[in-house]
């Protein structure tokens, strides 16, 4: 008869042979300490919902969030545990994969991390490629990415940040962009088991923001006016009388009155328009491949979400321009902005913009100047919750970043002549 194992057992992962050599009880004991390993490592708690919602729920660590966590929702604690633990057990997988030295210095776990993030299903290449770029205008050459990561402290990070600053003249948005690659880099470190704390929790950036670049660009730069927005809808026109099936001219007119982003305009459908409405459900995104090729395919929109813009009149006689074009010149596609060689790509439309900007004598160039225009405008209307509905951003980045003041002369003064006119009543 064999004898059964009743030493304790190791609270490491068991191969088949292990188990089939253990008693029941021995499993049982070892399947126990394992969901206590992992269940130790967490450091939320797991709470039951008092109110309608009865479903238990944590959260889990992410960097990608903004709040640098995500929120698990289950029926039963049970389910939640199972989350938590398979959560663990990946990071756990990752780091005995990645073999990583503790060694390592900053720069070499900065490109690993990219690696890492590239694996993510919905990771944009336009993303990865701002990655790389940033990599380059930041760490590759620095003393600091020359540093061992474990040696890395608080006060390092911040004299690394106020040194950038200092040398790249930069603005705290840029900063910020900054700050997040290195925290979500040491949230990596932790969890390929170099470093047990994120020396970003330390830091203050209440010490590195007032070496920062405050001065803003003047509004010429990131909106237009009104007279600005005539001389370009001018220029557009008299482009298309000469070049009537140039689509790009089109795309930048239905940008004026919708405020789309340029992957999105590039992927209008004309099923997208229905019942008085745009509906924005997708979006033109660069893919780069490993042969440096590059491709130009349609997926979701920035945020993921769908949303519908009211069509204007103006709007309305931009589709029916080209829905007779269309139909002229025997063009069948199911994209709006479609020549005879089929869709039209982003980087058309956007180089279009610059030529027609130019010839109308504006500053202000680009699909995202008229972006922030029309916000901007909408801003004065509506209050921000609709804008950011409206645009696909949130309330936050609306106002950060696309309130503008677009009212002209002639309005403001029309607003003081009428309080004026009320101390006379």
């Amino acid at each position: 008869m064999k004898k059964e194992m009743t030493t304790p057992v190791n609270n490491d992962l068991l191969s088949e042979e292990d188990m089939v050599m253990m008693s029941f009880d021995d499993v049982l004991t070892h399947i126990i300490m394992t969901k206590q390993k992992y269940l130790k490592m967490h450091k939320f708690d797991i709470t039951q919902g008092k109110g309608r919602d009865k479903r238990w729920r944590t959260y889990l660590p992410d960097p990608t969030n903004r709040y640098g966590r995500k929120t698990i929702r289950k029926p039963t604690k049970e389910e939640v545990e199972n989350e938590v633990i398979r959560f663990y057990m990946d990071q756990e997988a990752i780091a005995g994969k990645v073999r990583i030295s503790t060694a390592t210095i900053f720069s070499k776990l900065f490109l690993l991390w990219i690696d890492y993030v590239s694996k993510r299903p919905n990771i944009a290449s336009e993303t990865l490629r701002k990655y790389r770029s940033d990599f380059n205008r930041f760490i590759a050459d620095s003393d600091f990415g020359k540093m061992k990561v474990r040696e890395i402290d608080h006060i390092d990070i911040e004299e690394f940040l106020i040194a950038e600053i200092q040398r790249l003249n930069l603005k705290k948005k840029a900063l910020g962009n900054l700050y997040g690659y290195l925290k979500s880099v040491f949230s990596y470190a932790m969890r390929t088991r170099i470093i047990q704390r994120n020396p970003c929790d330390l830091v203050d950036l209440k010490n590195v923001r007032p070496y920062c670049d405050t001065t803003e660009k003047p509004n010429a730069e990131r909106v237009l006016s009104d007279a600005e927005l005539i001389a370009l809808l001018n220029a557009l026109h008299q482009h298309q009388a000469e070049y009537p099936l140039y689509m790009a001219d089109y795309a930048i007119e239905i940008c004026i009155h919708t405020g789309l982003r340029v992957g999105e305009v590039a992927a209008l459908r004309w099923d997208c328009i229905a019942d008085g409405e745009l509906r924005i459900c997708q979006s033109e995104h660069r893919v780069d491949h490993e042969d440096s090729a590059s491709t130009y395919e349609i997926g979701a929109t920035k945020n993921g979400k769908e949303r519908r813009i009211a069509i204007s009149d103006d709007l309305q006689e931009v589709f029916d321009r080209i829905r007779t074009l269309h139909e002229a010149h025997g063009i069948h596609s199911d994209y709006i902005i479609a020549d005879a060689k089929g869709r039209v790509i982003a980087p058309t439309i956007s180089k279009a913009m610059y030529r027609r900007g130019t010839e109308a004598e504006i500053t202000a160039k680009s699909i995202h100047a008229l972006r922030r225009t029309l916000s901007s405008k909408l801003n004065v209307y509506y209050p921000p919750a609709t804008v950011a509905l409206t645009m696909g951003h949130t309330e936050e980045v609306n106002k950060r970043h696309y309130n503008y003041n677009v009212t002209s002369l002639h309005e403001r003064k029309a607003v003081m002549d009428r309080i004026s006119a009320g101390l006379h009543d």
